[in-house]
């Protein structure tokens, strides 16, 4: 079960970090 908990974090960071450079390329 913490296995499952810690890759979704990993994967919500990611999105959030490839948000940020998307936005900065962008901008």
């Amino acid at each position: 079960m913490g296995d499952t908990i810690m890759k979704s974090k990993a994967l919500e960071w990611f999105g959030v970090v490839t948000a940020i450079m998307y936005s900065m390329l962008v901008a």
